[in-house]
């Protein structure tokens, strides 16, 4: 089992399956089109569901290529040399990443970048004037996901360019998995109105490890 980030509580123990994993990385791969030709430089711990199940597992489904940071751990001064010496053609990274590597890149701009399909940003919510930024840094579209450790990590996501407009502040559309925002009633609600996200899907945890009063 993998622990929660914490986020709202203290971190909770949660039992993935096998089933759970796989149909996580499908789903990923399939949102993202990825295939044996795309490599990543994964600059996030392999032991949070981000960086395992979206940068590692992900790419060996779809028989990719899997990088790790020639320093050992992300460096933002040696970040865009492994991108551009494997031809990596796509990133994951959390928002504060992105920023980190923005400010170098407003401080000391590369001579050149790499040709990225996409640059994927997960695990909170990115600033859509950063969004704007990084596209206009790097290259490339800016796809802001959705996840959570219970879902094995992604649950939307928003699309590749060729597959409709990303939009700067959502998160986009389910991947894979049914959604539905509901009342403190558990009824569906209209949209643009506010309320709790409910998810159901084959990558959803059956309920937290020892924790009988969080799984009510």
């Amino acid at each position: 089992f993998l622990h929660t980030s914490g986020t709202t509580s203290r971190p909770k123990g949660v039992p993935l399956t096998q089933l759970n994993l796989s149909a996580s990385v499908q789903h990923i791969v399939h949102a993202y089109e990825l295939c044996s030709s795309d490599k990543t430089v994964i600059i996030l711990p392999l032991f949070h569901v981000h960086g395992l199940m979206a940068g590692l597992l992900s790419s060996f489904l779809a028989g990719g290529t899997v990088i790790l940071p020639s320093s050992g751990r992300f460096s933002a001064t040696k970040f865009w040399d492994d991108m551009k010496t494997y031809g990596a053609t796509w990133y994951t990274a959390v928002p504060t990443i992105h920023q980190i590597l923005l400010e170098k890149h407003k401080a000391k701009p590369e001579s050149s970048y790499p040709n990225l399909r996409f640059i994927r940003s997960c695990s909170a919510a990115l600033a859509p004037a950063v969004l704007q930024q990084l596209e206009e840094a790097f290259g490339a579209p800016v796809l802001e996901a959705y996840a959570m450790t219970e879902a094995s990590h992604q649950m939307t996501s928003n699309p590749l360019p060729q597959h409709g407009p990303h939009k700067p502040g959502s998160v986009g559309k389910p991947t894979g998995i049914e959604l539905a925002i509901l009342d403190d009633s558990g009824r569906l609600l209209p949209t643009q109105q506010v309320g709790e996200v409910c998810i159901r899907g084959l990558n959803v945890t059956k309920g937290y490890k020892s924790n009988p009063d969080a799984n009510k």
